[in-house]
């Protein structure tokens, strides 16, 4: 009897125990679960947050542009705007910038000039006839330090390719030729133009932007627009840039010159969310939004 009663008391204790476990169980998993939904929930508000500031960015650019105001658009640091939520407070830092106006690879290289191929690895950028790229340089002048600044900018262009079966040939045609042209143009003066310059791909194929110191003076902005033409329809001609500071060769980027960049991170409850949007500097054409980074990060 004896034996019975301290098996029904081991089997009680036994099932009390797992009963408990299971609920301990329960009750973590359902913790884990709920905390998943907010951390989730926290990751869509931050989201939220940081496309807010890319459209904020974007309604900053036009006014900017339209009022000839790039001084107001270009900030050091990002700005910062507070969201009221219902949920609680949540903000997003916004900074518009122009990225480097360096674009290619290996510029003092000269074996890209008659092979599409090697062009098209060193990173060279395609341009047809009536192609324009519009930089404007009051970022570059105005908004970072002055070790980085521009003291020379340099464009140097291949021969003439042709589409021919889906691959890009080099012209066989001894007339065909391109036109490389710029103008450095002063914003802050009735858009004077300051230098203006061309090379011809059958006389030669680098040029260099004169005068490029104005755009150091004060209050100035400098708008510097690059040109192509060609003498034969359907050719192409591959372009690169170089940038030059008093720190030496400033690092290509991978977007084209001109291109406009946006870049906002939403703040919520401890998580972040990165975007990042780019545009066609005066076109104000959409080239996408990215995600450099993870997307979300959580701080806490």
């Amino acid at each position: 009897m004896n034996k019975a009663k301290s098996s029904a008391v081991l089997i009680a204790l036994l099932s009390g125990a797992i009963l408990a476990m299971v609920l301990t169980l329960s009750a973590l998993s359902s913790q884990s679960t709920i905390g998943q939904v907010l951390k989730d929930n926290n990751s869509q508000i931050a989201r939220s947050a940081a496309l807010g500031g890319i459209e904020d960015g974007l309604l900053r650019y036009k006014k900017a542009v339209s009022g000839n105001s790039e001084e107001e658009l270009f900030t050091k640091k990002p700005v910062t705007r507070k969201l009221d939520l219902k949920s609680g407070k949540a903000s997003y830092d916004v900074r518009v910038k122009m990225d480097s106006i360096s674009y290619g690879e290996d510029f003092s290289k000269s074996d890209w000039l008659d092979s599409a191929d090697k062009a098209k690895v060193q990173k060279a950028l395609l341009l047809e006839d009536g192609d324009k790229l519009h930089v404007d340089l009051t970022y570059l002048f105005n908004s970072v330090s002055q070790k980085n600044k521009p003291t020379k900018i340099e464009i140097k262009f291949s021969n003439l390719f042709k589409s021919r079966n889906n691959k890009l040939e080099r012209e066989g045609d001894g007339s065909a030729f391109a036109t490389i042209s710029y103008q450095l143009i002063d914003k802050s003066n009735n858009d004077r133009i300051i230098s203006r310059g061309e090379a011809k791909s059958s006389e030669d194929h680098q040029i260099t932007v004169s005068s490029l110191e104005n755009c150091s003076m004060s209050n100035s902005k400098c708008l510097l627009e690059i040109g192509c033409s060609i003498s034969k329809d359907g050719d192409l001609v591959f372009v690169k840039t170089q940038a030059k500071s008093s720190s030496g060769i400033i690092s290509p980027s991978q977007d084209p010159p001109g291109t406009l960049i946006i870049e906002s991170v939403g703040n919520y409850k401890g998580t972040k969310f990165v975007a990042t949007a780019k545009y066609n500097y005066l076109g104000g054409d959409y080239l996408g939004i990215f995600y450099p980074y993870d997307k979300v990060e959580n701080t806490k």
